[in-house]
């Protein structure tokens, strides 16, 4: 998880003018991840694959650390693991 507080918006810019502000470290952030833990590895059954791992990145994307690009790997293997759990 990250140590830092992230946001969406121009670089250099004040944090009023961000687009998206994730929730800041600590219990709130690793409640929200553990949500998004659970619905990955619970999703509605009706829910296409494919839309269920573009929100499944999505969400790791905008809760776990937009600024950093190693983590950002983290969101490919969740496409692919979710994909693949999906389809078997």
């Amino acid at each position: 998880m990250r140590d830092r507080q992230v946001l969406i918006g121009a670089r250099n810019s004040a944090i009023t003018e961000a687009r998206f502000i994730p929730p800041p470290p600590g219990d709130q952030l690793d409640a929200g991840f553990r949500q998004s833990v659970d619905w990955i590895n619970n999703p509605p059954e009706d829910l296409p694959p494919v839309v269920h791992a573009a929100l499944s990145r999505m969400a790791r994307q905008e809760s776990a650390n937009v600024a950093d690009q190693t983590i950002d790997l983290v969101g490919v293997v969740l496409v692919v693991v979710s994909v693949s759990c999906l389809v078997a």
